[in-house]
């Protein structure tokens, strides 16, 4: 059907078909363009959250890691300090 015949077909408002199926497929274009708009505003947020969420996790393991350290550390001074206060006591 060519464009002259569609719009030939009048609805009551006095649209022609062609013209009512161009508005609704612009509206649905519309409509998906602002929720592809939506989609990649979201898929932004989530890269950079996810990326403190990286850093925060390299953070925490590296301070887990000094803690570990420094709690050997402690260990081995409370083990010289009991070693020496039994030779201190044999002594």
């Amino acid at each position: 059907m060519s464009q002259s015949e569609l719009e030939d077909l009048t609805c009551d408002s006095g649209k022609t078909i062609f013209n009512i199926m161009s508005t609704e497929t612009q509206s649905n274009i519309e409509a998906l363009e602002r929720k592809v708009e939506e989609l990649l505003a979201l898929t932004r947020k989530l890269s950079e959250e996810n990326a403190e969420l990286k850093q925060q996790l390299q953070d925490t393991r590296s301070e887990r890691a000094h803690l570990v350290e420094q709690r050997e550390q402690v260990r081995s001074q409370v083990e010289s300090m009991i070693s020496r206060l039994k030779s201190a006591e044999t002594a």
